[in-house]
């Protein structure tokens, strides 16, 4: 169901006909001031009224309505923001975004889930609405039956949206959150589909590296995990702690010992008090066979483990505990473990206590297996049996091992066979007992357990320790052929789309102007497009492999070139799913910052004006860099900005005629020029300059005759700047046109009217959006100075004086300054 349409205005009210060239200017006065003034509840108001009567005069231009969407959220007026919603549909009917924003808006006025179910059921049921619409409208249905814990129905509606559109990433998000796949080949599958619809997401290839080590595929396990770390890399985003150590030992299991021990050694560097680290640092040492460099890892992992625990201290509250570099040459002495527990303890500090006991028994571990020094172990094993049950698989394992490294087998056995159906480092223990790896008739059991355990840092541990003796290596489990399959018949080269240079061979973009050349006063409009060139079918949303969002940088041309970053951001438009020939595009207004003021400042200048845009932008250390998927594209060919020259006779007779017999814009255009033109003369020390300003002025006061409302509305408006009359600007707020008390209202904060002139408004005008324009302008306090003037050069509220008796600087006609660097 469509939203309702916008009401009429009171039958009491002139109509206004559409002005596209003041709708652009109400706009920009209201971008300008988001930019540069305080942002306010009231702020947000006053811009909304402004961007509103920009679509009054606008309504075919969907800039104006997608921004006053944008705008009423923001004020949380739903109502104008859904009537603002159907208006930009209607003049962009392909943006699919905008009808799942319509659904979103339709379902906030249902009361009752089964309604909303009605009304989504509704949706996916016909037939005319894009595939892609109905399966988001079936993910929203999927989520409100499983609100009502009706699970059954639920899948069904998630399995719905997959048929509708298999790249449905949110649809996949909540099967994998509420029927989590079983098999490594199950999550496997589901893992690559979620990467086809988008592949920028490295936890997904981080869990199928995951997944293809736990099978006993390294090499490829590693190829994954590369890929991953790179795109976390370039997304500025750290990966998961517990990845890298996952990733030194794949790289270990896979046949690279000195790859794995460059790994981690980055990773202990980046955090010295990494305890897993250190234990991959071991393994690595001790499969080295060199007893120096065990010796010296030995060291280091007590002086990590001294430091970790003096962090526990200190968060106990003694200021006094410290940590010492990981190289240091003296002997570190560990604490007593039982008294630091019994301590935390009595402080009541279970939370430590929970910190506590996996360093416990990893100190246990290390020096049993490492340091080969049973007794040493004997005090934290001691203190972890304080701390957890007699039976903890943990606490048994460390007193099998400490009975098998102290000679004592029979007792060894005893602790180790009961838990070595559980637990890997217990059966180990067992292989030992029974006459090592190296016996014939344990190597087979010695390669059942590693293939069992083919990764992480258990698979490498125990890959170290069966490995020299038994020939073990990581053998693929059952499950490997079939998870292999899925990975081999995924289209790896889709992935390329995420390298630094990879977009261009799947989707081209291009940058187009609008008008190649560009009047004073006209908006610089260019349009961007993006087209699907390449095999894939590819999203376009905030969770697409193309985000909608655009960044765009200006530059002016010439012997003085200047660029302007980020001087305009957008959003594309079109389908959810680009298939190969489709596309989205965007106009965008170009100059909408720095751009915007070298043009303004110097209309008699002419300039040369191209640009860049770039998709996907990412932040990257506080600077705007091209993410993953993103591309870049300069603009075809360069726009002239031809200037005006109001010294030049033909400039002056080509405005006269646009005042005389111009279109309603022109018009527009023409008088704004000649308010810009009128202050600047005054001010030169040359009678014809004088006499020029004069006629400028007199020209935008006559206008305000002008049989369109618009043109006049806009004439009187910039003459009362001008000559901050203040009573024009009282005139304009009891004027019956809406555009003339809208724009009096912006008038008053820079010509000194009282604000006591806005309450009849506020509280009375006929018009809604004139009442809440007033309202919102009672409250906030606009700088002078800023872009709701008219122009550079106009009056402030104090100097009453017409523009005639100005204060003259240098000559207008001179030749323009260089532009000013951008800020």
């Amino acid at each position: 169901p469509a939203a309702p349409p916008p009401p009429p205005p009171a039958a009491s009210q002139p109509t206004v006909p559409p002005n596209p060239a003041l709708a652009e200017r109400l706009t920009s006065m209201a971008t300008s001031l988001l930019r540069s003034q305080e942002l306010s509840p009231a702020l947000w108001q006053y811009c909304q009224a402004l961007i509103h009567g920009a679509v009054r005069l606008a309504p075919d231009e969907p800039r104006f309505s997608r921004f006053l969407v944008e705008a009423a959220i923001r004020t949380g007026d739903v109502k104008t923001a859904m009537e603002a919603l159907q208006i930009y549909r209607r003049a962009r009917p392909d943006d699919q975004a905008a009808q799942v924003q319509a659904i979103e808006f339709y379902l906030l006025g249902i009361d009752g889930a089964e309604q909303k179910l009605r009304y989504l059921r509704q949706i996916i049921d016909t037939h005319t609405a894009p595939a892609t619409v109905r399966s988001v409208a079936a993910v929203k249905a999927a989520q409100l039956h499983a609100e009502r814990m009706e699970d059954g129905a639920a899948q069904r509606m998630v399995d719905r949206a997959l048929e509708l559109n298999p790249l449905n990433l949110e649809a996949m998000r909540v099967r994998l959150s509420t029927r989590p796949p079983q098999s490594p080949e199950e999550r496997v599958a589901l893992y690559l589909r979620m990467l086809r619809a988008n592949p920028v997401q490295p936890a997904l290839g981080i869990g199928i590296a995951r997944e293809l080590a736990a099978v006993g595929l390294p090499k490829a396990a590693k190829e994954w995990f590369d890929q991953s770390l790179d795109l976390h890399g370039r997304l500025g985003v750290a990966p998961p702690a517990d990845v890298g150590v996952d990733y030194a030992a794949i790289t270990y299991l896979g046949g690279d010992p000195r790859g794995a021990a460059v790994v981690t050694d980055r990773l202990l560097q980046q955090n010295p008090q990494d305890l897993n680290a250190w234990t991959m640092r071991l393994i690595l040492a001790r499969a080295s066979g060199d007893k120096d460099e065990l010796a010296r890892a030995i060291k280091q992992a007590n002086v990590a483990v001294a430091n970790y625990l003096a962090l526990i201290r200190k968060a106990s509250g003694d200021e006094a505990a410290t940590t010492q570099p990981i190289d240091t040459p003296a002997e570190v002495a560990l604490p007593d473990p039982a008294v630091e527990i019994q301590r935390l303890a009595g402080q009541d500090r279970q939370d430590l206590v929970r910190q506590y006991v996996p360093v416990l028994a990893n100190v246990a571990w290390m020096k049993i297996y490492f340091e080969d020094n049973p007794g040493a172990a004997v005090p934290w094993t001691r203190a972890l049996s304080a701390v957890v049950p007699a039976n903890d698989v943990a606490l048994t394992r460390l007193q099998g091992w400490s009975y098998l490294a102290a000679g004592n087998a029979d007792e060894a056995r005893v602790k180790l066979s009961a838990i070595a159906e559980q637990d890997a480092l217990a059966q180990l223990g067992m292989i030992r007992l029974a006459g090592g790896p190296q016996a014939k008739e344990q190597s087979a059991v010695a390669a059942r357990l590693l293939s069992r355990n083919p990764s992480g840092l258990m698979g490498a541990l125990l890959f170290q320790a069966l490995s020299p003796a038994a020939g073990a290596r990581v053998a693929p489990s059952p499950q490997a052929a079939a998870v292999e399959r899925l990975v081999n018949e995924f289209p790896k080269e889709f992935l390329r789309i995420t390298d630094a240079n990879g977009a261009p061979q799947f989707y081209a973009l291009r940058l187009e102007p609008v008008r190649g050349g560009v009047a004073v006063g006209e908006p610089v409009l260019v349009q961007v497009i993006v087209t699907n060139t390449g095999p894939y079918p590819l999203t376009l949303g905030p969770d697409g492999v193309i985000r909608p969002d655009l960044w765009l940088d200006a530059q002016l041309k010439g012997a003085q070139p200047h660029v302007f970053p980020a001087e305009a951001y957008n959003r594309l438009a079109g389908p959810l799913v680009l298939e190969k020939g489709d596309s989205a595009s965007a106009v965008v207004r170009l100059d909408q910052r720095g751009l915007a003021a070298v043009l303004e400042q110097f209309p008699n200048a002419a300039f040369q004006i191209t640009a860049m845009v770039m998709t996907n932008p990412t932040t990257l250390g506080g600077n705007i860099a091209m993410g993953p998927g993103g591309a870049r594209a300069g603009l075809s060919r360069l726009m002239e900005r031809p200037g005006a020259n109001i010294s030049n006779e033909h400039v002056r007779q080509r405005l006269g005629i646009a005042m005389q017999n111009g279109t309603p814009a022109e018009k527009v255009r023409a008088v704004e020029t000649l308010a810009k033109y009128a202050p600047m003369l005054a001010r030169v020390e040359n009678e014809q300059a004088k006499q020029m300003a004069g006629q400028a002025a007199d020209a935008v006061r006559r206008s305000g005759g002008d049989p369109d409302p618009t043109v006049a509305a806009w004439s009187t408006y910039l003459f009362s700047a001008l000559t901050a009359d203040k009573e024009a600007v009282r005139r304009m707020l009891a004027d019956p046109v809406w555009l003339n008390r809208m724009l009096g209202i912006v008038a008053v904060d820079y010509t000194g009217v009282p604000r006591d002139a806005l309450r009849p408004l506020a509280e009375s005008d006929p018009d809604e959006v004139v009442r809440k324009f007033a309202a919102a302008a009672s409250i906030v306090k606009i700088q002078t100075g800023a872009a709701t003037q008219p122009a550079a050069t106009t009056q402030p509220a104090d100097g009453g004086a017409s523009p005639a008796a100005a204060a003259p600087p240098a000559a207008a006609a001179a030749a323009p300054p260089a532009p000013p660097a951008p800020p």
